[in-house]
């Protein structure tokens, strides 16, 4: 089918290098030769700088032609719309009548709001990057075949995304936005949630367990050197029993006894010593930490006394 452009005055447009009426003549020469992906944006650019009902109608019959009926629909009833204010009753007509064949082929998609989006505020949806009136919601919209992006997105809420693929058959479709929020939500006045409140409890728990450590090294350390202790007393013994008045007449097995008894008496000294430091340490840890409001932390203390030639003290291992 051939088709006359028309005789729309030129209009130029700074930063266009083609007038309204060059792109329609462009335009519609495509449209004859069927060369649609070329003709259909040239139309649009000349209905842009001149919008007439004449190239609306070629441009909706270009987009008809290239299989996008949605597009091709919506384009004949704005011509129409366009014909009936001028009071050109038989443009009208034509485009109406356009249109109406074109209804039972054009396939629809229907957006509804779960009540998680309709009670996001500040919702924005867009549908191939175009945003989408509220009003739209719940209305069957015409949609060309091919891939479709629909997204929505509130502050606070997980993004919503899908891709509708349109078949090139008449069909309906119905999709359904949801928004759930990105956190569950905390009751007002209640921070147990918060970032600041899970610290604190970290910071507790970890303060209690050391307080727990501290103490189980004070109570080996005090064992250890009692232990020690009773060790003294028994060497000494001996020691005294191998040696004559003033040490004089000692035997080597004496003079060892008394050098072990030495070395085991500093030992039990310092044992004594770590262990108290550690129990007063547990007792001022366990009463100036923040009560915990989580699972207390597991703790597991191990000591043993650390005797050598030469070497005593105590050897304390801790997890927590």
């Amino acid at each position: 089918m051939a088709l006359s452009s028309g005789c729309p005055s030129a209009l130029g447009a700074e930063g266009e290098p083609e007038s309204a009426a060059e792109l329609d003549a462009e335009g519609t020469a495509l449209l004859n030769q069927r060369e649609f992906n070329a003709a259909c944006p040239k139309l649009a650019r000349s209905f842009r700088l001149q919008p007439g009902t004449g190239v609306l109608l070629r441009l909706a019959l270009c987009h008809e032609l290239s299989g996008k009926q949605a597009t091709a629909w919506t384009l004949y009833l704005d011509a129409a719309d366009r014909a009936r204010a001028k009071g050109d009753a038989r443009v009208a007509e034509l485009a109406q009548r356009r249109a109406t064949a074109l209804d039972a082929r054009v396939s629809r998609v229907t957006i509804h709001l779960d009540p998680s989006a309709q009670n996001a505020s500040a919702l924005e949806v867009s549908r191939d990057g175009e945003p989408l009136e509220l009003t739209r919601f719940g209305t069957a919209l015409p949609v060309d075949p091919g891939p479709h992006s629909i997204i929505a997105t509130a502050p606070g809420r997980k993004r919503f995304e899908e891709t509708l693929v349109v078949s090139a058959s008449p069909t309906t479709y119905s999709i359904t936005i949801t928004l759930p929020r990105e956190t569950p939500s905390t009751p007002e006045g209640d921070s147990s949630g918060s970032p600041e409140r899970e610290s604190k409890q970290r910071v507790w728990s970890t303060q209690r367990s050391l307080a727990v450590a501290s103490a189980g090294v004070g109570v080996a350390g005090i064992a250890v050197g009692a232990i020690l202790g009773l060790g003294v007393s028994a060497k000494m013994n001996r020691a005294r029993s191998g040696c004559s008045e003033g040490n004089s007449g000692c035997s080597p097995e004496a003079l060892a006894l008394q050098d072990q008894a030495h070395s085991s008496a500093l030992a039990s000294t310092i044992a004594f010593g770590v262990g108290a430091a550690g129990i007063v340490g547990g007792i001022a840890l366990w009463l100036t930490a923040p009560k915990a409001a989580g699972e207390p932390t597991e703790v597991t203390v191990q000591a043993a006394p650390l005797l050598g030639f030469g070497t005593a003290g105590v050897q304390a291992v801790g997890r927590w």
